[in-house]
């Protein structure tokens, strides 16, 4: 999973909510997910549809392993938010976790052009064709993360999805 942005929040929030959404969004980085859980429950309900509380949920239940509730959050995001973009990388993984890789593909192909700036678009686009058997689509895929960010090879050569590229 490669979610390197943090959820910058340009609305005017309580310090409340700012101390925990921070809290839990720090604590998910260290991968202390009871922690990150507990902080974001403190956050009033009447925020929790905002777009930063829901994107941050999303990645606590990537982090749980709970794909299903996750891609059903992304996707809960992106239909009331169709501008941003990580929630088509988030449902991307996630239906590619849970066996859909065919559908994941397809979920970044038909996302918004602007994704093609992102390397982890390229990276994930990478993961799903080699998955699937397509090892030179892959390849193209993959050298353009990697063009776009050095740390990519170093993240592929260790990636299972991506072990035929590296044979």
């Amino acid at each position: 999973m490669e979610n390197s942005n943090d959820i910058r929040n340009p609305l005017p929030f309580d310090r409340d909510f700012t101390r925990h959404f921070n809290a839990s969004q720090g604590y998910l980085k260290l991968d202390m997910i009871s922690e990150s859980c507990e902080e974001i429950s403190e956050i009033k309900p009447e925020y929790g549809l905002y777009p930063e509380v829901m994107q941050l949920k999303t990645w606590i239940l990537m982090k749980r392993g709970e794909w299903d509730r996750a891609l059903t959050l992304s996707q809960c995001l992106l239909n009331s938010n169709p501008d941003l973009l990580l929630p088509y990388l988030d449902g991307s993984y996630c239906l590619h976790e849970l066996g859909k890789t065919v559908d994941a593909r397809e979920t970044l192909l038909n996302g918004p052009g602007e994704l093609q700036d992102y390397p982890v678009y390229h990276y994930n686009l990478a993961c799903y064709e080699a998955c699937l058997g397509n090892i030179t689509s892959a390849h193209n895929y993959l050298e353009e993360a990697i063009s776009l960010n050095s740390v990519y090879l170093k993240e592929a050569k260790k990636d299972p999805d991506l072990k035929v590229l590296f044979i």
